[in-house]
């Protein structure tokens, strides 16, 4: 769970920071910045007393604050502005809030399996995933790291040991009905094979040109 999350975050850091690269109207950051926003996403997922997800994200949003204040005091580095971090807190507090969806939805549908069975009533068919009609490849492009090969299509799930190398080409297999907002945009999870290994990657890690 750790090594997956920390590629998630270290994937908001690197979008924030092409964001900010690319937006005339805001002053470029130092790059220092975002490798030390890294740094301390590292030693906070190392620390023991921290369990869940969730709170990850809470005590990663403190040390956002922490690297702006010192950005602030440092004389040698220009002081980024305010709506890099803000941002970066953002997409946190969106991720956050989808895994306490998903796991609110996970607990409902336990629920619901162990509840006294009724008598049913006629309803349409559902499903949890939408499978690929013909095959497509993708390359993968996680910004110089490598993917987690979840279980399941929800950030709760098990990862596989294998790991996909940046740069990869996968085979696409089935689409989520689920998605995350990831830096204002919906992404999917998406069902790939990789060598004789299977699992959900984020669609957003997916180039298809």
């Amino acid at each position: 769970m750790k090594n997956s999350f920390l590629d998630l975050l270290h994937g908001v850091v690197e979008k924030v920071k092409q964001m900010n690269t690319a937006n005339p109207n805001v002053k470029t950051a130092d790059a220092t910045i975002f490798e030390s926003v890294k740094e301390r996403f590292q030693k906070s997922i190392a620390k023991p007393n921290v369990v869940t997800e969730e709170e990850y994200c809470e005590d990663i949003c403190e040390e956002i604050d922490q690297v702006q204040v010192e950005n602030e005091a440092d004389p040698n580095v220009e002081t980024a502005d305010n709506s890099v971090f803000e941002k970066m807190k953002a997409e946190l507090d969106a991720i956050k809030a989808q895994m306490a969806a998903e796991k609110a939805a996970a607990a409902a549908a336990a629920a619901a399996s162990t509840a006294p069975a009724e008598i049913p009533t006629p309803s349409a068919p559902s499903s949890t995933v939408s499978t690929a009609s013909n095959e497509v490849m993708a390359m993968t492009n996680s910004m110089g790291g490598s993917l987690a090969l979840r279980a399941e299509p929800h950030m709760g799930a098990a990862t596989n040991q294998v790991r996909v190398p940046e740069s990869s080409l996968v085979k696409i297999l089935e689409y989520s009905e689920n998605s995350i907002n990831l830096d204002g945009k919906d992404t999917r999870f998406v069902l790939v094979q990789f060598g004789d290994q299977q699992g959900w990657i984020f669609e957003s890690y997916l180039n298809f040109n």
